[in-house]
């Protein structure tokens, strides 16, 4: 079983984490300035590298619970992004 990390630091099993999804970028160096901007701004970014379809996730959290990533949710809305919640 994968084991992620909330941003309370409690490990979570992969699979009852949320995450947050901010975009699906198609080059390495986007994603990388991507990444140093949400995590200049305080959000824990990560990334999911590409799978079939070429595309590196960007993604925010994990979050222990919905209304925890709801609320990341708003603040990266806030922020001008297009963001929704994985599970």
């Amino acid at each position: 079983m994968n084991e992620v990390k909330s941003p309370s630091s409690k490990p979570l099993a992969a699979h009852e984490a949320f995450v947050i999804q901010v975009s699906a970028v198609r080059t390495e160096a986007d994603t990388r300035m991507l990444i140093q901007s949400l995590r200049q701004n305080g959000f824990p970014a990560f990334v999911r590298n590409p799978t079939v379809d070429g595309f590196y996730r960007v993604l925010v959290g994990p979050y222990q619970d919905r209304e925890s990533a709801r609320i990341a949710l708003h603040e990266l809305e806030r922020a001008g992004y297009k963001p929704f919640i994985r599970h």
